[in-house]
């Protein structure tokens, strides 16, 4: 039995802090066909900022063109209509605004399916400054 572990790194520059954070609402256990949502909402209403989501470090808009994704005032909704065993997994938002970015993870598990995601599966966040990534 192997064991997997997903790293996301985060770079926070001191020149780049957001004047912002953002948050999900909770990970979220649901049976296969019935619909999911994510909420991811910002700090505050007076900020606009763009907020982008991916699931698995894949964009959203680019992998997974039947999520349905809508923006609010408030921050923004991730829906998936009918969710299947494929659709487990670590899902983030991401909003770039005033100052810099800030990101909120959750993950997605379909009951029924043991390994969606790997129960071994643990997010790290690792904050660096002044990084440079090429």
């Amino acid at each position: 039995m192997s064991s997997t572990s997903n790293i996301f790194l985060v770079c926070v520059s001191p020149r780049a802090v957001p004047k912002f954070t953002v948050r999900l609402d909770n990970n979220i256990t649901m049976f296969e066909n019935k619909p999911v949502i994510f909420k991811c909402r910002l700090s505050s209403k007076k900020v606009a900022a763009n907020i982008t989501w991916f699931k698995d470090g894949r964009s959203v808009s680019e992998a997974y063109p039947s999520y349905k994704v809508t923006s609010f005032r408030w921050g923004s909704r991730l829906r998936i209509r009918r969710a299947k065993a494929k659709d487990a997994g670590i899902f983030q938002c991401r909003a770039k605004g005033p100052g810099g970015t800030a990101t909120a993870h959750a993950w997605l598990k379909i009951n029924g399916f043991p390994n969606t995601p790997p129960i071994t599966s643990i997010v790290h966040l690792i904050i660096c400054a002044d990084f440079i990534i090429d």
